[in-house]
């Protein structure tokens, strides 16, 4: 397994990292959080309102008990929660919008994953203005709390999601010099962010890349493929799309969605 920097963090990571989106329930989670991390994989992307079925029964839950004896110090956990105006539901991440909300946030992570600090907090789904503003605008604010939580040590770093633009993703990163990670939607068909990509990793932010197989269409056999990319024939859509990824030195990891045993072939490729 290759691991890489994030930015000027100090963090290093698994250039493939374990997506907690999709699994499909608890012995699912814990089966492939706890295979991967054997093979290697070290950076785990948590989100509260994953797989959401109850307080007890989720995402963040069942990575808890997938790290339970394993050795914390080699893992580089990271949790988010959306900024958005209107009805907060702290139990799932969603709709925060003031440092009492966030903080709620922080405190829930960390109790359901069983850590004592996570290694980035993430501005989820932070996609446009609107979105901006509810998370960073005034002292009552998400990120307020998160910059507490980071003079704590209970965050080490702190980021975001997003699937906005490259001009407000270069935005957002020059006016918060906070953020030190960021994560965009990116394959070789959604090309749109390569700037802000470039943006982030000349200033020393780490990026990590969600969507790489565009949910799930980037797979299987191709014969446009086969006759464009003669050096490539009979290879996977899927294996072609993540050495695209892998062959940018900008991106620290790779984010995949992986709830069977079986797709952690991407490990050895």
């Amino acid at each position: 397994m290759q691991y890489r920097p994030v930015g000027s963090t100090g963090a290093r990571v698994s250039v493939l990292g374990i997506g907690t989106m999709r699994f499909k329930g608890r012995e699912n989670a814990v089966e492939v959080i706890r295979r991967a991390v054997g093979l290697g994989l070290n950076y785990i992307d948590i989100g509260a309102g994953y797989s959401y079925r109850s307080l007890e029964e989720n995402a963040e839950a069942w990575v808890g008990e997938a790290l339970k004896g394993l050795d914390r110090s080699k893992l580089v956990l990271s949790a988010k929660a959306q900024p958005r105006k209107g009805e907060a539901r702290v139990d799932r991440g969603l709709g925060i919008h003031t440092r009492d909300q966030m903080w709620k946030c922080i405190e829930t992570s960390l109790k359901r994953v069983g850590v004592s600090y996570l290694d980035f907090y993430q501005l989820w789904d932070m996609s446009a203005a609107a979105h901006f503003e509810a998370a960073c605008s005034g002292r009552d604010s998400p990120l307020t709390a998160l910059r507490q939580a980071r003079e704590q040590g209970l965050v080490r770093h702190i980021g975001f999601t997003s699937h906005g633009g490259p001009d407000d993703i270069i935005q957002w990163l020059g006016r918060v010099p906070d953020f030190r990670f960021v994560t965009v939607y990116y394959n070789f068909t959604n090309r749109y962010v390569e700037e802000a990509i470039t943006y982030a990793h000349d200033r020393g932010v780490g990026v990590a890349i969600m969507g790489p197989l565009y949910g799930g269409i980037l797979v299987g056999h191709s014969r446009a493929f086969d006759d464009a990319l003669v050096e490539l024939r009979r290879m996977p859509v899927q294996e072609i799309a993540f050495r695209f990824l892998y062959s940018n030195p900008a991106i620290s990891t790779v984010l995949s969605g992986m709830n069977e045993v079986a797709h952690l072939v991407l490990c050895q490729s």
